[in-house]
């Protein structure tokens, strides 16, 4: 196993860093020759090792260090379905490579090569998932108040929603709306939709099954008024990443948007009174144009080169 990069990646690369941040690496190794033939077989070739100082038990401090190496293979399969932490190193600078090789300096020359129209599926899928995780604290916050009015309301024998049509609290991610199709009444809570001829007992059973779904993130979200910070900063970041991808088919680092995104990852903003919800899925409009427009190819390109340079390696 030979090591070609060891690369400062996270809030260090991004300029996103503050006094508690802890450091984050992604190291490139080529297998063995014995790993590539026979680790399919024995299990000898993993795509990836860590080597980092925390565990999964308690959260990093400062001192701790992560530290993931990528198999070259496996990190030109990141790379080309445009995987953030791949692109992102490919377009870390210099000052942010602890060790290098020739391999690695001739990646990094070649990281243009890697940029795609295409990359905005993923982004998109990423950016969507944090935009949910971003968000759960609130809706999380919306269905315990629904649930504790809920609990308040006589149930009766099938007693349907439209007896308390009146009633039902109108908060984040809960809405009532007449729908146009055929005009009937429907409640939308944190995605769930009820029509008003719904048993509220039922309705109450599945908010319950919603609730025991939100994992321990959504629960610590709570504590910070109902958002994770940490999750709206990477969903801005990401976004602007694309932006400036699609933009300027470039990707430079520190990231010119840091200051707003420490800023969020502290909580220094409010969620609600900065409309960063709005500001969000504006920027998330505005990408969807700019992939129309962008003149990247649609697919990384010289993949085969590239594929031809790793088996070179071993010859």
């Amino acid at each position: 196993m030979l090591n070609l990069a060891k690369i400062c990646v996270g809030s260090h690369l991004y300029g996103t860093e503050i006094p508690t941040s802890d450091h984050d690496y992604k190291g490139i190794f080529l297998p063995s020759l014995e790993q590539v033939v026979l680790g399919n077989h024995l299990g000898n070739c993993p795509k990836s090792i860590n080597l980092g100082t925390g565990n999964d038990v308690t959260k990093n401090t400062k001192d701790d260090i992560d530290f993931e190496l990528y198999s070259l293979q496996y990190f030109l399969h990141l790379a080309q379905h445009g995987q953030t932490i791949a692109i992102e190193m490919l377009f870390a600078p210099p000052s942010m490579w602890v060790t290098d090789s020739k391999e690695w300096q001739y990646l990094h020359n070649r990281r243009h090569d890697f940029l795609c129209k295409n990359m905005n599926s993923f982004f998109g899928y990423c950016r969507t998932q944090a935009t949910k995780y971003s968000t759960k604290g609130v809706r999380l916050l919306t269905l315990e108040k629904v649930l504790a009015w809920l609990e308040t309301v006589d149930f009766g024998p099938d007693r349907p929603l439209i007896d308390v049509w009146d009633q039902i609290p109108i908060l984040p991610y809960s809405s009532k709306y007449v729908e146009s199709t055929n005009n009937a009444q429907m409640w939308s809570i944190c995605g769930r939709k009820f029509h008003d001829t719904a048993c509220v007992e039922y309705v109450y059973e599945q908010l319950t099954q919603i609730m025991k779904s939100y994992g321990q993130r959504a629960y610590a979200s709570k504590i910070n008024e109902g958002v994770d910070w940490k999750a709206v900063s990477h969903a801005f970041r990401i976004g602007y990443e694309l932006k400036e991808i699609l933009t300027t088919e470039d990707l430079k680092f520190p990231l010119a948007e840091a200051e707003f995104l420490r800023e969020l990852k502290l909580g220094k903003l409010n969620f609600l009174n900065d409309h960063l919800e709005e500001k969000l899925e504006t920027l998330l409009s505005e990408l969807d144009g700019l992939a129309e427009k962008s003149d990247l190819p649609e697919q990384p390109t010289n993949m085969k080169e590239l594929k031809n340079w790793v088996v070179s390696l071993y010859a």
